[in-house]
């Protein structure tokens, strides 16, 4: 029993039921406040979670390497629509609101064009077993999932880089300050779980995913506590 564990597939629904948790809180949020940043953040966990759901969860339910490959083609999809958003937050902090959709729409051409580029080397996953658990890797070329992480490193690193200048630039305000601060150190450790998901493991190596999806947790709660940041309350005496 020990030894048909899907570690994998149970870490990548962890992160998918939290990320879907989190989008339905934020989504509350929005309906209340029809804060545009809301709505963003709503959408980039709800794609995240489906990417995760397809990627990981599909592990536990299917024995087939092709449909597990092709969750994996769709979860990808998934994916980088969520980047997509991730990537256009900043602009919204500063009304530049016509550079955060640029933002999206590149996003989504490139989505496609990776998309087009998993279906036409398309590959079945394949189930590898080691001694404590087993773990289906998804299989394409080495150089598109370098240019996977690449492309997640861009899209969390900028965000990161974009959020903490923010931040430190708008220090006099607390709550601000605070609350950027949330959002960039959660964007920092998505880039860290992208270098360890896609350019440190070019081929998809188990240790590392399983890594990095622990590390997309961690990414994912702080980044939720930004979101939804409320300065500590004063006690009247």
């Amino acid at each position: 029993m020990f030894n048909s564990i899907e570690l994998v597939g149970l870490t990548g629904t962890i992160d998918a039921i939290g990320s879907l948790g989190i989008a339905l809180k934020i989504w509350l949020a929005y309906r209340k406040s029809r804060n545009m940043a809301h709505l963003y953040f709503t959408l980039f966990y709800l794609y995240l979670g489906l990417f995760f759901l397809m990627f990981a969860t599909s592990q536990l339910f299917f024995s087939s390497g092709i449909i597990i490959g092709i969750c994996s083609v769709l979860g990808y999809f998934c994916l980088y629509l969520g980047l997509g958003y991730l990537m256009g937050f900043p602009y919204l902090l500063t009304d530049r609101r016509d550079d955060a959709i640029l933002v999206l729409r590149l996003m989504i051409v490139y989505n496609v064009i990776f998309f087009l580029m998993r279906i036409i080397f398309f590959e079945p996953s394949v189930r590898e077993i080691f001694p404590a658990y087993v773990y289906w890797r998804s299989v394409f070329p080495s150089w598109l999932r370098v240019m996977t992480g690449i492309i997640g490193c861009v899209a969390t690193g900028s965000a990161a880089y974009m959020l903490f200048g923010y931040a430190f630039e708008h220090k006099e305000d607390k709550f601000l300050y605070y609350k950027t601060l949330w959002l960039a150190s959660g964007s920092s450790l998505l880039v860290i779980a992208s270098l360890l998901g896609f350019i440190a493991a070019p081929t998809g190596s188990a240790p590392f995913v399983i890594a990095a999806t622990f590390m997309v947790l961690a990414g994912l709660i702080i980044t939720f506590r930004g979101v939804l940041y409320q300065p500590p309350k004063v006690l009247e005496i």
